[in-house]
């Protein structure tokens, strides 16, 4: 497994389903979810952020993915406004 981190540049497909019927109240609802991994993600608004172990720099409309086990440095630079998350894999 690589532990370099791993830069999401193109849109990931997203996994269309439905609800099960005893779930559905009306109307007819795309479900879709998209599956980065099972790593922390992040995905920049304004800002940006300087990563070192492997020296990165990610800023405004980049998203990238953490992957298990990675050892490095965070450095804000500027404020940042983004959303992240961290997934755990259930035992």
């Amino acid at each position: 497994m690589s532990l370099a981190i791993v830069r999401l540049d193109g849109p990931v497909e997203p996994e269309l389903s439905e609800l099960p019927a005893d779930r559905l109240i009306a109307g007819a609802p795309e479900v879709q979810v998209r599956n980065f991994f099972t790593d922390p993600s992040q995905q920049f608004f304004a800002g940006r952020e300087s990563v070192t172990g492997e020296r990165s720099s990610f800023g405004p409309g980049e998203a990238f993915v953490v992957p298990a086990g990675f050892a490095g440095t965070w450095e804000v630079v500027e404020d940042c406004s983004k959303i992240y998350a961290v997934f755990e894999a259930r035992p």
